[in-house]
């Protein structure tokens, strides 16, 4: 509460913490916050010193010059996103992007993944 500024994006993520977890935990209205378009954006305005604490997905949080990430929301107040992959009707190379998709869902993915801040999920 004592940070100067909070850049949260304006995304699914972002909104639901101002909207939701903020009231739930009784600080809406005793932090002082700004809503940028795009992760990318609060992020840099973090590396740009403009704020002081950047909330959002942590996707969007590493491996960005200036960014430390300190850590993750606890599970009680996350906004599980799930990325899904399809092969459209018509696609020009379905057999490729089966293999894309395929690729993605396997081990050899998964320290790219992770990389990125996420968390593969396979059956």
């Amino acid at each position: 509460m004592d940070a100067r500024l909070i850049a949260i994006p304006g995304s699914t993520s972002g909104l639901f913490i101002q909207r939701e977890i903020f009231p739930a935990l009784g600080i809406a209205d005793k932090v002082r916050l700004k809503v940028y378009s795009r992760g990318t954006d609060s992020a840099a305005a973090l590396a740009a010193s403009e704020a002081d604490l950047a909330l959002g997905p942590i996707s969007e949080l590493v491996n960005i010059p200036g960014v430390e990430p300190i850590g993750v929301l606890p599970d009680e107040v996350q906004l599980v996103q799930t990325f899904s992959a399809a092969v459209v009707a018509g696609a020009k190379n379905p057999d490729l992007a089966k293999r894309l998709i395929a690729f993605l869902q396997s081990e050899k993915a998964d320290a790219a993944i992770r990389h990125v801040g996420m968390t593969p999920l396979r059956p």
